[in-house]
C-alpha cells in the first residue's frame, strides 16, 4: 500500500485542489474516485508515475497534512488541456497580373492577331521575309511575258558573277503533269507522309524551273530545255523530250519529269552545296514571280513616277 507520508508535495497539492474544487473532503474524493478506505480490502501499492504537470500549480494557504494510517490509493492522471496549434502560414502574396497594354508592348510575337497578315490592297503575305524592290528591267521582263503568253525568266548572278542561273516559271500543263509523277510515285510506296508529298514535288518543280547553269571561268556549261514538251508548252523553242532522245537517254516506260530529275541529278547540280545554292535562289525567283503577279493592281507600280516638265 502507498504510505500517504511519501507522497510529494505536488500529489499533496493535486488531490487538495481537487476536493477544493468538489468542495468534498479528501476521503470522498477518493471514495469517488474508486478507492477504498481505511477498513476495507487493502490495495496493493501503486507507483505514481505521470507526466509532469505543464506548470506549476499556484500556491494555497496551507498544505494538507495527510494521516499517516491512511492507505495509499491510486490517484487518476489529470486529464490536461492539448496545447493550441500555431496559426498556419501566411500565403504567399500573388504578384500582380501585368496590364494587358504593358503585356502586348512588351511581347515579341509579332503584330497582333487583329492585323492580316496578307495585304487587303496588292496580296502580299507579309510574313514572308522581304525582298529586294523589283527593277524596272523585271517590271518589263514580266509585264512582256504576261502579255505574250509565255513564262517569265531571269537570270541570277552568284558568287561574284562567277556563276550564272537561270529560272523561268511553268505553264499550267507542265504543273499537272508534275503532280501526276509525284501521285504515282506515292502509289508505288516512294512518298509516305505530307511532308515528303511537298518535298518531292517541289524538287521537281525547281529541275523543270532551272533553264540555265554556267560559270564566268569553268568547264560548267549547261544550256537547259525551256519546256517539258510540245503538248505541255507549245512556246518552247526546245523540249526536255528532243533533248533527251537526242542524247540517248530517253525512256517511254518512266514518266518525263523522273527522267528530267534524274538528268538534273546526275549531270547539272552533281554537288550538295550547288544543289542547295540553287534550290535557295529558285525560292527568290519565285518570291519575285508572286511579288510582281501580287501589284497587278498598283497602277503606280507599274506606270513610275513621270518625268517632270
Amino acid at each position: 500500500m502507498l504510505d500517504p507520508s511519501q507522497m510529494t508535495d505536488e500529489e499533496q497539492l493535486l488531490v487538495a485542489e481537487i476536493a477544493k474544487a468538489k468542495n468534498m473532503t479528501i476521503e470522498e474524493v477518493l471514495v469517488d474516485l474508486g478507492h477504498e478506505l481505511p477498513g476495507q480490502v487493502d490495495a496493493e501499492p501503486v507507483s505514481l508515475e505521470g507526466p509532469p504537470a505543464a506548470e506549476d500549480p499556484p500556491p494555497v494557504e496551507a498544505p494538507i497534512k495527510v494521516d499517516p494510517a491512511e492507505p495509499a490509493v491510486a490517484l487518476e492522471t489529470p486529464q490536461f488541456e492539448p496545447a493550441i496549434e500555431p496559426p498556419p502560414p501566411p500565403m504567399a502574396e500573388e504578384e500582380p497580373l501585368p496590364d494587358s497594354g504593358e503585356e502586348a508592348a512588351e511581347s515579341d510575337e509579332g503584330p497582333p492577331a487583329t492585323i492580316d497578315s496578307v495585304c487587303t490592297h496588292c496580296g502580299w503575305d507579309q510574313t514572308q521575309p522581304l525582298i529586294e524592290e523589283p527593277s524596272n528591267s523585271d517590271k518589263l521582263s514580266f509585264l512582256q511575258a504576261i502579255l505574250g503568253a509565255v513564262p517569265f525568266s531571269k537570270r541570277f548572278e552568284l558568287f561574284g558573277g562567277n556563276l550564272r542561273v537561270t529560272f523561268r516559271t511553268l505553264t499550267v500543263k507542265e504543273i499537272d503533269a508534275l503532280y501526276e509523277a509525284t501521285y504515282a510515285a506515292q502509289k508505288e510506296g516512294l512518298i509516305q507522309t505530307t511532308s515528303d508529298y511537298y518535298e518531292y514535288l517541289n524538287r521537281l518543280r525547281l529541275h523543270l524551273q532551272v533553264v540555265a547553269v554556267t560559270g564566268k571561268k569553268s568547264t560548267l556549261h549547261h544550256k537547259l530545255p525551256d519546256g517539258l514538251d510540245e503538248t505541255t508548252n507549245g512556246a518552247a523553242t526546245n523540249t526536255w523530250e528532243s533533248f533527251l532522245k537526242k542524247k540517248k537517254l530517253f525512256k517511254e516506260d518512266a514518266l518525263l519529269p523522273v527522267q528530267i530529275q534524274e538528268y538534273i541529278l546526275s549531270h547539272v547540280l552533281v554537288t550538295e552545296q550547288l544543289l542547295r545554292v540553287v534550290t535557295f535562289e529558285c525560292s527568290k525567283f519565285n518570291r519575285l514571280a508572286a511579288k510582281l503577279e501580287a501589284r497587278v493592281d498598283d497602277s503606280d507600280f507599274w506606270k513610275g513616277t513621270s518625268q517632270p516638265s
